[in-house]
């Protein structure tokens, strides 16, 4: 971890600090790393014979063409774009999170699959749709309101409000630094800096909205000294007393608001409506704010506004209040509080009064747990009470668990879509989809028309349990389950154990796969009797035709094409089969790599081994990460992967005559800067691939780096406007015509402090020093027509020493400052060339506030609610990385979790005779999960508490339903319902070996 990075200044996180500590490389021999390292896929892999076997890239590339170019020309729908590979479905990654995802990984199977094939069935690695997980905000943000946070507005935040997110857990950096900071008070002079003048300035409010006492409440609290049970009724730290009604706004309180699933809405909606009735000149204040911030073209929907307050109005305060502590499990008080918290001005000893500044950051709590309407009622909360006003120490955001990146075209709308010259609705923006369908009923819109819409639509998905967006988005899952598809490409992704209802998915995909692979293989009827064999065991005879049979030979890349053609769609053809393809870096504790693909396609290790460039949450930092050893084997970039895939298809077309057509020009316009620069930057060509000889397939043989910086200039900074004739749409998150200012040498030599996003600009300065220009907070520039932008000035000319080598050399750097200042709308024309009105689309540019009641709990998973006993919750545990797909290589981690752990409160450990270390089976339905008892009191009792993946075992979706959200298709993993039953106890060898010890916290106040 780096010093001068400004997000985690040295410190780093149990998961993502130990993840980079075992990166291994010749410089750092760690030996958990080295074992790491050693389980790399190494060659690409043909599955023959029972097991995974090595061949070399031209067998691979050759095998991978030729059958994605049949399914191109073959059993096709015809797009505006030409055919598309209707027949082949894909899992891919979508940002990064480990060594799965980035800019530059994500932009290659998005140009190979979504442009070159034009497939719609796309899905993200923990997505069943193409889908995004917070478009309630954007809808409401008008489009450009996720991930707007930054670090600098979390420390000088009034209130910080962290809703669903277990921050100790899922972003640990920013809860014990940057979060810490700020509630105990050592960001006060920075408060100052940035308040206005008289402002009170004081250490900050915090409130935790979350299902259970999570290890985030009981660092929070120990840090304050205060008890769980004490923030459960909102305490007063300044008074050092338990909220007795009377509330200071100048005091600092601490809350802690334990809701019962998915209530999330109705709570959000409550303390909105609170507000509303207690502060109408807060609400008043605001909205007036965003209605005179017209003049910088910001827009503010007065109409739906008008709904939002008709839903507020429709119900008495009594009514909310008493309403939302009956569904929440909140009380009444707490619910007031949290409205004083947020909405009271602050006052100092002159009586001037001044807003709140409110920084809310949600995550999986709410995504995976209801999605769209807790989203869209945080939002209307964040509009109304300021949090979405820009001003300093102001947000409304996701709040990460780990970096991100991602750059591609979007892939075609499905083949029944009405319009097929435009792009995919990602979901359905229900504040214009309502009152639409309202009217065309003949009925008046109103806001409690449109709120009782809003339930109907999700009980007619819960009666049907097909989910209306699915017209638009398709669920891919849903189509592997029902037979469909002929090729399933999984890309950087652990589906078995990071998708709902796993079990089944997994079940399906191994015996589709296994389909295939017997028919390739001639192999579905050995062991098969022709007769009853009764007859030949009394006799003593066997089928000695039978014993003789021979078992084909390992095939050439065309014979095992043909083969897995046939099998698929010509005279050998299996219903039910499928092709997989996995690309990935490592096989084990991957089920779909361990058990279904039949390719295997290694990839080089976007950390460290090949050039990639990420942003982090808090902060949307874009850095970029170097190279510095080789990949392991023959393992290669997925640069060079994907465009030698596309150069063989590219070539079978020209063979054919038909490098004209639709297919092959799609490939071209996608991959030919690509082949250009690979050629261009091939130092020399020691190892020619047979394949296609004008291309090394020798690591060593390449710059990378240019290669690297022609992806940044042509398909990330400019690919936007070099992509705007591909009618779906060229996906770059954050993008901005900054971008195109900088390119990787600029990134490299800002070293680990980077660029905020959006990038305003580049600037030169006459000391032979150059700037950076970032973007602080998203709203800031539409509603008060100015901006805070960080500047990161790189100083060639000067040094810093950072070190000595070992025999005593002085190591330095050149200088880096950073600096964060306000400049006007109108300096953007003079500083970076382009005007207000070319940089205003890209940020929060209008809010559409609109009601969005509670709906309950919707789906597959109402029916379990009803039926099982216990609410199995799951999330990220501390100790486990992601999917724990790597921590089965660690030591430490296997010690301490040898198996998968249940959380249980002692009444229930008590009521069903469990003890620490029985093994229980937790099942329901849709399948079940075996635990380890660890009775702990971070859940309530009725609830239960799993990780949503372990390192040896799958986790908490072996159990979850296939239930979307019907607005948005996103998966509703935080709900699923079981029983409990003992099926053994560890040995207490075992036993001594673990810790069973309660969650607590020691930190000095």
């Amino acid at each position: 971890p780096s010093p001068e990075c400004p997000v985690n200044q040295g410190n780093y996180s149990t998961r993502g600090g130990r993840n980079a500590q075992r990166n291994w490389s010749p410089f750092s021999d760690v030996a958990s790393g080295f074992a790491v390292y050693q389980s790399r896929i190494k060659t690409p892999l043909i599955r023959w014979n029972g097991s995974l076997q090595p061949v070399g890239w031209s067998y691979a590339i050759k095998v991978a063409a030729k059958i994605l170019k049949y399914y191109m020309d073959n059993e096709t729908f015809e797009y505006p774009v030409g055919p598309g590979a209707v027949q082949v479905l894909a899992i891919r990654a979508d940002h990064g999170g480990g060594q799965g995802g980035g800019v530059f990984s994500n932009l290659m199977p998005g140009l190979l699959l979504h442009m070159g094939l034009a497939t719609p069935f796309v899905r993200f690695h923990y997505q069943v749709a193409f889908s995004f997980t917070q478009d309630a905000l954007m809808e409401a943000t008008n489009g450009n309101g996720t991930d707007t946070a930054s670090m600098l507005d979390i420390t000088i935040a009034d209130n910080l409000i962290l809703w669903g997110i277990n921050e100790y857990t899922t972003s640990t950096v920013n809860l014990i630094q940057h979060i810490f900071d700020n509630i105990t008070g050592a960001t006060i002079d920075r408060k100052q800096a940035w308040f206005e003048s008289g402002e009170p300035a004081l250490p900050a409010n915090i409130i935790i909205v979350e299902a259970r006492p999570s290890e985030t409440v009981k660092a929070v609290t120990a840090k304050l000294g205060v008890s769980v049970q004490d923030a459960m009724q909102g305490y007063d730290v300044t008074a050092g007393a338990v909220y007795n009604g009377q509330y200071n706004p100048n005091h600092q309180y601490v809350v802690f608001a334990q809701v019962n699933p998915g209530t999330d809405a109705e709570l959000a909606n409550a303390i909105a409506a609170y507000i509303y009735y207690t502060y109408p000149d807060v609400v008043n204040h605001f909205v007036t704010m965003y209605q005179n911030a017209s003049q910088y073209g910001f827009q503010f929907n007065k109409q739906t506004y008008q709904y939002y307050i008709q839903y507020l109005q429709s119900k008495s305060l009594d009514e909310w209040l008493s309403e939302a502590s009956q569904i929440t499990g909140v009380p009444q008080s707490v619910i007031q509080l949290i409205g004083d918290i947020i909405a009271a001005p602050k006052t100092n000893s002159s009586g001037q009064s001044f807003y709140k500044r409110t920084l809310i950051e949600f995550e999986k709590g709410v995504i995976w747990s209801g999605n769209y309407t807790p989203i869209y009622a945080i939002a209307n909360l964040g509009i109304i009470s300021g949090a979405l006003s820009g001003r300093p120490g102001c947000g409304v955001s996701t709040g990460f668990g780990h970096q991100r990146g991602a750059a591609f075209p979007a892939p075609p709308p499905p083949p029944w879509s009405s319009n097929l010259n435009a792009p995919r609705n990602y979901w359905i923006q229900m504040h214009e989809y309502v009152p639409q369908q309202l009217q065309a009923q003949g009925q008046t819109v109103t806001g409690t028309a449109i709120a009782e819409f809003i339930k109907n639509f999700y009980n007619q998905y819960t009666s049907t349990l097909v989910p209306q967006v699915y017209q638009d988005n398709p669920v891919i899952d849903y189509l592997i389950y029902s037979g469909y598809g002929k090729v399933l490409w999984v890309f950087t992704a652990n589906p078995y154990k990071l998708t709902m209802s796993a079990e089944k998915l997994s079940q399906v995909i191994d015996n589709r796969a296994h389909l295939l692979q017997e028919c390739v293989e001639n192999t579905i009827n050995l062991g098969i009797p022709s007769s009853n064999t009764d007859s030949q065991i009394l006799s003593g005879q066997y089928n000695t035709q039978n014993v003789g049979a021979p078992l084909p030979n390992f095939p050439d890349p065309d014979t095992y094409a043909n083969a897995v053609i046939s099998c698929l769609s010509g005279s050998n053809a299996v219903p039910g089969a499928l092709f997989v393809v996995g690309n990935d870096i490592i096989l084990q504790q991957n089920g779909v790599l361990e058990r279904a693909a039949h390719l295997l396609l290694p990839s080089a290790s976007n950390h460290g081994e090949t050039y990639e460039i990420r942003w982090d949450g808090h902060d949307r930092r874009l850095r970029l990460d170097e190279v510095y050893h080789s990949p392991p084997g023959s393992a290669m970039p997925d640069v060079w992967i994907y465009a030698m895939i596309a150069y063989e298809i590219y070539q079978l077309y020209q063979a054919e005559g038909k490098q004209n057509s639709p297919q092959a020009q799609r490939i071209y316009q996608a991959f030919n800067q690509i082949w250009n620069s690979l050629s261009a930057h091939m130092i020399q060509n020691t190892q020619p691939l047979s394949l296609i000889s004008s291309y090394s397939e020798f690591y060593y043989d390449y710059d990378w780096f240019n290669i690297y910086n022609d992806l940044w200039n042509y398909y990330v900074a400019n690919g936007p406007t070099n992509f705007k004739s591909w009618p779906y749409g060229y996906i770059v998150p954050h993008w901005a015509p900054g971008w195109a200012q900088i390119d990787l040498n600029d990134l490299k030599a800002a070293r680990t402090i980077g660029v905020q996003l959006p990038i305003l600009g580049k600037t030169t300065n006459s000391d032979g020093s150059f700037t950076l220009y970032g973007l602080v907070n998203y709203a800031e520039p539409a509603i008060s027509g100015k901006l805070r932008v960080e500047e990161v000035t790189i100083n060639p000319n000067q040094a810093i020493t950072v070190g000595t080598t070992p025999s005593g050399q002085t190591i330095t750097l050149p200088l880096i400052t950073r600096k964060v200042e306000y400049i006007s709308i109108d300096d953007l024309q003079s500083m970076f060339g382009y005007s207000w009105n070319d940089l205003l689309p890209y940020v929060i540019n209008g809010f559409n506030p609109f009601p969005t009641p509670y709906v309950g709990v919707f789906g597959y998973a109402a029916q379990l609610q009803s039926k099982y006993k216990y609410w199995l919750n799951n999330g990220r545990w501390n100790i486990i990385f992601q999917s724990g797909w790597i921590d089965y290589q660690i030591p430490e981690i296997l010690q301490r979790l040898p198996y998968p752990i249940v959380m249980m409160s002692s009444t229930d450990a008590q009521n069903e005779g469990l003890q620490n270390g029985d093994i229980v089976e937790l099942y329901n339905d849709y399948g079940s999960v075996d635990a380890i008892v660890w009775i702990s009191d971070t859940v309530p009792p009725g609830q239960l508490f799993l990780a949503m993946a372990f390192e040896v075992k799958p986790g908490a979706n072996n159990a979850t339903t296939p239930t979307v959200d019907p607005v948005t298709d996103n998966q509703m993993v935080k709900w699923s319902w079981v029983n409990i039953q003992k099926i053994g106890t560890l040995s207490e060898e075992t036993k001594a070996r673990l810790t069973f010890a309660p969650v607590s916290f020691h930190l000095p106040s």
